[in-house]
Order: structure tokens, then C-alpha cells, then sequence
């Protein structure tokens, strides 16, 4: 998996987990916490809070994970050690859980 796509994936897993009974709490917890850290770092970025969200409500739609990734991009999210981190925690977490592939 490309760099781009490792934040997509455990962004949209996140979202999914969020919105499903399936998942549980330590996933559900994993997402909010990296949702916080993005907020705290780049918290004046409306643009990535609003794609964040519209994720959320679609995480199916590939065009909203294209907008999202196009604004981590923006934010230079990938460039934040804790960020990243974070970001591959969450994945893993997911594919534990069977929500990612």
C-alpha cells in the first residue's frame, strides 16, 4: 500500500468503525483519538475537519477519500511522527477487526 493510501484506509475504517456496532471500543477509541491529535495539530484547517467528517457520513465514497487525502496532503500530515503513528495503529487495529483489508 502507497503512502497516500495508508491514511485513507485507516481514516475510512475509523469512520466505518464509528458508525457500526462491529467494531469495538478500542477501535471506535483508536479513531477518535487520532481525529483529536489531527484536530489539535491542524486544528485551523476547516477544510480537512469538514472532509473528515464527510468521510464519516460516506465512507464508501471514493471521492471523499480522495478530498481528505488531498487535504492531509495540504496539512502535511504525513510528516507528523505522532500523526503517523497513530494513523498505522489505527490500521492495524481495523485489520484486526476485519475492517480493513
Amino acid at each position: 500500500m502507497t503512502k497516500d493510501r495508508f491514511w485513507i484506509h485507516g481514516l475510512v475504517a475509523g469512520a466505518v468503525a464509528a458508525t457500526q456496532e462491529v467494531a469495538g471500543s478500542v477501535l471506535v477509541d483508536a479513531y477518535n483519538g487520532l481525529k483529536a491529535l489531527i484536530a489539535r495539530r491542524f486544528g485551523g484547517k476547516e477544510d480537512l475537519a469538514d472532509a473528515m467528517e464527510k468521510v464519516e457520513a460516506r465512507p464508501d465514497s471514493e471521492a471523499r477519500q480522495a478530498v481528505l487525502k488531498e487535504e492531509l496532503e495540504a496539512v502535511q500530515a504525513d510528516q507528523d511522527a505522532e500523526v503517523v503513528a497513530q494513523a498505522q495503529a489505527l490500521l492495524a487495529l481495523a485489520r484486526e477487526s476485519g475492517l480493513a483489508g
